[in-house]
């Protein structure tokens, strides 16, 4: 039986240089790339493949929503998420997504063998550096430096749980006995923090970087 395999990435030398690992192992007879959902929707029958490469920031799509379509539509495929972003939250929104393992872009090109030789196998394999990751935050101790992930006071972690949940300032404010004016100025934080202009921008990145649900 013929194996094939997609890359959705958004990074051209990325995904070639992915794909050229995938053809290098030996385990496959189709890799084929898409630079978009939009490109990879397009396709006569995106979700037959068998190995799904999926960047978990897809251009303006999030890939964890790509990743529970494709998971949805064909339950038996294999789906590795690969991604910049290794902050445990989401790391573990991958695997909640459906992903059956999870690669960072800066990992060694043995540790993408490995991955793709034990899951062919029919083996679980968890990458050395996202265990360590995982268990260090179980833990409580913070390993990671990720600039996607911007560190965040527990007020603000409190406030933006409640504009994602779509309550006003003033509902904020009444809900967590603070001042209206206080709320705005956390705001305020949090839009210069996630450098955005709005809530709808501040919401996507949230989500995004696995600061809520």
């Amino acid at each position: 039986m013929e194996i094939s395999a997609m890359i959705l990435d958004d990074h051209p030398l990325v995904a070639a240089g992915i794909r050229d690992i995938l053809l290098h192992t030996g385990h496959f007879d189709q890799v084929d790339i898409c630079h978009s959902l939009e490109e990879f929707i397009a396709l006569e029958n995106p979700y037959t493949y068998h190995y799904f490469m999926v960047d978990i920031s897809l251009g303006d799509s999030d890939g964890r929503t790509i990743i529970r379509d494709i998971r949805k539509k064909n339950p038996e495929s294999i789906i590795i998420s690969v991604s910049s972003h290794d902050h445990p939250r989401v790391i573990q929104s991958a695997f909640k997504a459906g992903a059956d393992s999870y690669l960072l872009k800066s990992s060694p090109i043995s540790v993408f063998v490995s991955c793709i030789s034990n899951l062919v196998k029919g083996e679980e394999y968890i990458p050395p550096d996202i265990q360590k990751i995982l268990t260090n935050h179980l833990k409580g101790k913070t390993t990671t430096n990720n600039s996607n992930f911007p560190d965040l006071t527990s007020r603000e972690i409190e406030i933006l749980q409640l504009i994602t949940e779509e309550l006003t300032s003033k509902e904020i404010a009444e809900k967590l006995y603070i001042s209206e004016h206080t709320v705005e100025s956390h705001r305020a934080s949090l839009f210069m923090k996630f450098d955005v202009k709005n809530i709808a921008g501040l919401v996507k990145k949230a989500i995004l970087n696995g600061m809520v649900d």
